[in-house]
């Protein structure tokens, strides 16, 4: 669990990298932008990296937004988690990893709510946690 808050919170800070063609890029606000007033909305693949050189993550930007699959990396390359946007929400699945590549969390977004199972795993594979959400709301146990 602290992985997967760790990686929001990382997330949520601003900052700059470079996306295709060497273009700077700056996030605010949850929207990717080409120059530091953040008025120019960007468009493109968007790759940053660790400073050791590894791919830290990856995700196609459309409009300023998170547009399809989101992939995020542990430094030693492997996946941490991958997400889907549509429009900018997270939409589709959601699952995280742990370093070693156990599956940690599967979960489900239809337009920016929490939607369907959602499952928690132990670093040992152990179901910790089942969940069930609609229209963005826990039901059920």
């Amino acid at each position: 669990m602290k992985t997967i808050y760790l990686t929001i919170v990382c997330l949520i800070m601003p900052f700059a990298a470079f996306g295709q063609n060497n273009t700077k890029v700056y996030k605010a606000d949850g929207l990717y932008f080409t120059n530091e007033e953040q008025t120019e909305l960007y468009d493109g693949d968007f790759k940053e990296y660790y400073e050791e050189g590894t791919l830290k993550m990856e995700i196609f930007i459309k409009k300023g937004r998170p547009e399809g699959t989101y992939v995020v990396y542990f430094p030693n390359e492997r996946i941490q988690e991958i997400r889907s946007y549509k429009e900018g929400e997270l939409h589709g699945t959601w699952r995280t990893y742990s370093e070693l590549g156990v599956m940690l969390s599967h979960a489900e977004y239809v337009e920016g709510r929490k939607a369907g199972t959602w499952f928690i795993w132990n670093e040992n594979g152990v179901k910790l946690y089942e969940m069930y959400y609609s229209e963005g709301k826990r039901v059920g146990n």
